[in-house]
């Protein structure tokens, strides 16, 4: 992220706990958080881009010529480009502790926060037993804003979590512009067939790779597959 902001302000009583020059006058805070308290010396990067990825959405800075693989070209941003960027990492390995998230929550009111955004989320379980619900209602106590994500955990296309009536809950969307590509397949009757899809492909990798067989991963129980980490497909076959 570009460094073009005046500095913090004044009641801004947050720490950066990135060792050397990572932190600037727009990312002015990073915590990390285990066992219920922040911790020492454990670096609040995070482990596979998701909190990366997140704030860029939140805060990014504007980004001239930006584009997927050369399509949707223009200049991209977050939803609040000009908004200062503080950082409070409570998951693990994909863990995320009720008592690290509580933590967090306290200490980014006591920072001085104005927003709190959690791309955290879980099943929907009563308001008096989730951790979420109970934090933000502390920070909005506080007259701080609180969004969170409605979660991926279904069981059904239209369930969500982080549903409490004090939190902004935020689902997916659609816009007008369509990343496309389309995959070719092998004789299935007269002639060859092409099925267009929407996915975040480069197509020039395929440019001279031969017919490629397709594979829905999600179809395996394994839930990992439809994801595709590192190990997951060792023992696919065809």
């Amino acid at each position: 992220m570009m460094e073009c902001h005046l500095a913090p302000p004044a009641k801004w009583k947050g720490k950066c706990k990135f060792n050397g020059t990572v932190c600037n006058n727009k990312l002015i805070g990073a915590r990390n958080f285990q066992g219920g308290k922040e911790t020492k010396g454990v670096s609040p990067f995070d482990e596979e881009g998701h909190g990366t990825h997140t704030s860029s959405t939140a805060a990014r800075n504007f980004v001239k010529g930006a584009s997927v693989f050369g399509m949707a070209n223009g200049t991209a941003s977050g939803i609040a480009p000009y908004a200062y960027l503080a950082m409070y990492k409570v998951c693990i390995e994909a863990v995320c502790a009720e008592s690290d998230m509580l933590a967090a929550l306290d200490t980014a009111v006591e920072d001085g926060v104005d927003v709190l955004s959690l791309s955290i989320s879980d099943s929907s379980i009563p308001f008096h037993q989730d951790g979420i619900a109970i934090g933000a209602f502390g920070a909005i106590q506080k007259g701080i804003f609180v969004s969170c994500s409605a979660g991926n955990s279904g069981p059904f296309f239209k369930s969500m979590s982080n549903e409490a009536p004090w939190i902004l809950t935020v689902r997916a969307s659609t816009i007008d512009r369509k990343i496309s590509s389309s995959a070719q397949l092998a004789m299935l009757g007269p002639g060859d067939r092409k099925i267009p899809g929407l996915a975040m492909l480069d197509p020039k990798i395929f440019s001279t790779s031969p017919l490629l067989p397709l594979v829905y991963p999600g179809a395996n129980p394994n839930n990992q597959t439809e994801f595709c980490p590192s190990g997951s497909l060792v023992n696919v076959e065809g």
